[in-house]
């Protein structure tokens, strides 16, 4: 009889994606953990991670990782925040402001698009009645 193996999911791409998906970047949690981007980058390449590592990233990305993909990181765990260990002076307080900024940069963006577009028509407008 034959046995199928399961292939084990790779905790240390799961880490990365879920990195990747928050306002951080790499040397926002390194500096958050007081580690180099490198030891960051390593961590993306193991298959398996420490539980103190998965807790310690959580806590600082402020992500459940059990809850957010328990088919890596197992579940019903609870990821207990770990005071004074986060350095946020210059990341912003709260997802939700984040989002704001990122939403308010998106507005102005499509601002200047739809002018660029006025512009555009307006001018082909007056070349159009120029030919005609």
């Amino acid at each position: 009889m034959e046995t199928k193996k399961f292939a084990t999911p790779h905790q240390g791409e799961a880490l990365k994606q879920i990195i990747n998906n928050t306002p951080y970047s790499i040397v926002d949690v390194a500096n958050m953990l007081e580690v180099t981007r490198r030891a960051i980058y390593k961590y993306f390449e193991q298959p398996i991670l420490k539980r103190k590592v998965i807790e310690s990233i959580g806590n600082a990305i402020n992500v459940d990782m059990y809850a957010t993909m328990p088919s890596v990181f197992g579940s019903g765990e609870q990821i207990r925040p770990i005071k004074g260990k986060t350095k946020s002076k210059d990341l912003p307080s709260s997802m939700e402001e984040y989002w704001k900024a990122k939403y308010l940069i998106a507005v102005t963006e499509i601002d200047t698009l739809k002018a660029d577009i006025h512009q555009i028509t307006e001018k082909a407008a007056r070349k159009a009645a120029n030919n005609d």
